[in-house]
């Protein structure tokens, strides 16, 4: 919203050179890409890495889930940084998601990466004396579904208890993995979808959601993307 763009380009080689004009905010700011096949390189002092101020519940789990989209491809493509192409990407697929082009969907892949995977403590990689974990506690409407249930060592079991996944996670100075943050978001948007809670006002009174949508708003995700995959 209140962007207004208007962009020209040339073929110089195999370079695309692309200037564009952004106004936001009153404010025109120039850009120019130049594109390689492969990436992006950019001189924009618009910053492309942040998407908008969430105000509702759908846009805080979207939001978090387009972060963690971008962290998810940088890592499959082996990159310890994310390009301009990542933040582009992240941001048309939060778009989508808010303009229903796109779904956050089923966990079936999630599933399918837990069967594959080494059977560790999610939590922390320790091996031994696993246990199963509500990933969404009971007392937050966790169901005793697989897609729910993650393999956790008994220390780390006990430890976050009923606790909600980030609050857990912070206090220990951590940030979730990709794959099981990914899972958290994809099972808090089915709840919340199935009970009318997508549009709620971050303004409202919240503490009925299967998860701390604070929290998870609150998530300084770092500019590398050197997340674990699964623990």
């Amino acid at each position: 919203a209140g962007l207004e763009r208007r962009a020209r380009g040339h073929q110089l080689g195999r370079r695309l050179v692309v200037a564009t004009a952004v106004r936001h905010n009153d404010t025109l700011h120039e850009c120019r890409l130049n594109w390689w096949p492969g990436d992006f390189q950019v001189r924009n002092p618009f910053n492309v890495s942040l998407l908008p101020k969430p105000t509702t519940v759908r846009e805080v789990i979207a939001r978090s889930y387009s972060y963690n989209y971008r962290a998810m491809t940088a890592h499959e493509r082996g990159d310890d940084h994310y390009t301009t192409r990542d933040h582009l990407f992240a941001r048309r697929f939060y778009n989508d998601i808010l303009d229903g082009r796109k779904r956050i969907g089923s966990l079936y892949h999630e599933e399918r990466h837990k069967l594959k995977l080494p059977q560790l403590c999610v939590y922390c990689g320790a091996s031994g004396h696993l246990s199963l974990d509500h990933l969404i506690p009971r007392l937050k409407h966790g169901p005793d579904t697989s897609d729910n249930l993650v393999p956790a060592c008994r220390s780390c079991n006990s430890s976050k208890g009923g606790r909600d996944l980030v609050v857990w996670l912070r206090s220990k100075g951590r940030l979730p993995s990709i794959l099981l943050f990914r899972r958290y978001l994809k099972l808090a948007w089915r709840w919340c979808e199935a009970n009318g809670c997508l549009n709620r006002s971050l303004s409202d009174h919240l503490d009925d959601l299967p998860i701390d949508l604070m929290a998870v708003r609150q998530i300084r995700w770092p500019d590398r993307p050197d997340h674990h995959e699964w623990f």
